[in-house]
């Protein structure tokens, strides 16, 4: 079947149909341009929408001397305001009619890291860094005139979350909390809204719990590893560990298997996908010893929060997360087993990788152990490993499809929400704010 030919008539526009106009940097006389209007720090409450207000559709917190509205309730099923990757924190503030003789209104976006270790249920060592402290005076309306801040007006207000920490340059770690016995961690940010008035009259300010849930992606891979059934491969040699006692003689230690491991090279994955595995063991003088050990290899994703007080490292939690399962063993080969496996990586979008240097640190490790039989334990090591993965919230490649979509921003990673500190909004009462 050949190809149909064209003329060269064909390749012509149409004549009298229609096209598109030439471009032009400047406009033409049909067109005009749209001026953005950037919202106001203050405005009259006339203005103001009634929703804003409300405590069933917006983020609305009331006090004696001022409210405050952090805008419309977005996610479902979420007590407290949740904001992403460097989010924008956006709000408006309304002052009481008693509320008069204010001279400096300001609002103050701040994070800290809260860790406690006991001894006997008793705290005997704590630790609080304070990891974010952004801070912006709202200007004065009537500074022209008396010089108090106006109780007619509606103060907005934007704070950006900011991409590293006081401290070091890792960025800020989400809303955290893990608990266990003798230790207590928690990652925790606050909005506090500052009134000075003139005189003697009272200080005022109100706190408002927040949650910072970034979303991460994972790291490129560079492939730079040896390249294994086509894929980018990084190979760990398991080092054996004798038991004590065991195995006295030497010409039997001579003879033992070795073990490798192979893994993804870059071992960066998202939480909710899996983590391929495959381990070779090797003994060509005995056979029978490969397919032994190949009964006991066991693969475990172990989450550890490592926290440290003042300059020391402290105690570490850690936490099985999940169980490698089987795919294949082969042994076409004598004295040579190939075990595959395959990990999975947690729930989509509940796991995260982070650290604060020097103050806390949430991990994850790829766990591999190889134990021999009850009976050959006298005459077999064992073999052991911990290979340190990144894990990310989101699939690789969806971050600029995100970005688009949302118009630049990212949304919060929900999964990473813990209920144990979402329940507490407003935490203006010091008693309840440490």
């Amino acid at each position: 079947m050949s190809l149909p030919s064209y003329d060269d008539h064909d390749l012509l526009p149409v004549e009298n149909g229609p096209s598109s106009p030439a471009y032009s940097a400047g406009l033409y006389d049909d067109e005009q341009t749209v001026p953005i209007e950037h919202l106001p720090l203050s405005q009259p409450l006339a203005v103001d929408a009634d929703s804003l207000w409300s405590t069933t559709h917006s983020h609305c917190y009331t006090g004696d001397m001022l409210n405050v509205s952090l805008g419309r309730r977005m996610w479902p099923g979420i007590q407290q305001p949740a904001y992403g990757l460097q989010a924008v924190v956006q709000g408006a503030i309304r002052l009481s009619s008693r509320c008069t003789h204010v001279n400096s209104l300001s609002v103050t976006l701040s994070g800290k890291v809260n860790i406690t270790a006991a001894v006997r249920s008793t705290a005997s060592n704590m630790a609080k860094v304070k990891i974010v402290q952004e801070t912006i005076v709202l200007p004065n309306p009537n500074r022209d005139r008396d010089g108090y801040y106006p109780t007619d007006h509606l103060y907005h207000f934007s704070v950006t979350f900011p991409d590293k920490c006081l401290q070091s340059d890792d960025p800020p770690p989400p809303t955290y909390c893990v608990m266990s016995a003798g230790l207590s961690c928690e990652v925790t940010y606050t909005l506090k809204i500052d009134i000075h008035r003139k005189g003697l009259r009272r200080h005022e300010e109100k706190r408002i719990a927040i949650q910072y849930l970034p979303k991460s992606w994972p790291v490129p891979v560079l492939y730079n590893d040896t390249i294994l059934d086509g894929e980018a491969r990084k190979t760990v040699l398991l080092r054996p560990v004798w038991p004590d006692n065991a195995c006295p003689y030497e010409t039997a230690k001579a003879t033992i298997p070795t073990v490798l491991v192979s893994i993804p090279a870059g071992s960066s994955v998202s939480s909710g996908h899996f983590f391929p595995l495959r381990v070779t063991i090797l003994s060509s003088d005995a056979p029978a010893l490969a397919k032994l050990l190949a009964n006991s290899v066991e693969v475990r994703l172990m989450k550890r929060t490592k926290a440290c007080l003042h300059g020391q490292s402290a105690r570490s939690r850690e936490l099985i997360l999940s169980t490698a399962s089987l795919l294949e063993v082969d042994t076409a080969r004598e004295g040579t087993v190939i075990v595959h496996l395959t990990l999975p990586v947690g729930q989509a979008g509940k796991e995260q990788s982070w650290a604060v240097k020097n103050v806390l640190e949430a991990m994850y490790h790829v766990r591999i152990s190889i134990r021999a039989p009850e009976n050959a334990k006298a005459f077999l090591p064992v073999y052991a490993h911990d290979e340190r993965v990144h894990i990310a919230t989101e699939p690789w490649g969806t971050a600029e499809r995100e970005l688009l979509s949302l118009g630049g921003a990212s949304a919060p990673a929900l999964g990473l929400l813990d209920a144990r500190l979402d329940g507490r909004a407003d935490i203006s009462n010091p008693r309840v704010f440490a």
